[in-house]
């Protein structure tokens, strides 16, 4: 019989990116051909898009905007004058 648990606890930093290249590796493997993972995976996925749903809208401060278009602009600027680097 497969001893789970060492994959099950792996599953959710799989879900959210954070396991190594190995790990990840490791679990996908596994994932192939055992159910019992694979269900806890499609359960993982339900939680996390009800997680996506139920959090409060957060609102950046008013002076993000600012420094963005500023930003933006400043990139316009460099790719239109083709100098490639920052203008002003």
């Amino acid at each position: 019989m497969i001893d789970h648990d060492p994959f099950i606890r792996l599953l959710a930093g799989r879900e959210l990116g954070g396991l190594d290249d190995d790990e990840a590796i490791e679990i996908d493997r596994h994932l192939v051909g055992c159910a019992t993972c694979a269900a806890e995976v499609r359960a993982f996925d339900d939680t996390l898009a009800a997680l996506a749903l139920v959090a409060p809208p957060r609102h950046p401060p008013r002076s993000l905007e600012g420094s963005i278009m500023t930003a933006i602009r400043a990139m316009t600027l460099v790719s239109k004058d083709g100098r490639g680097s920052e203008a002003g």
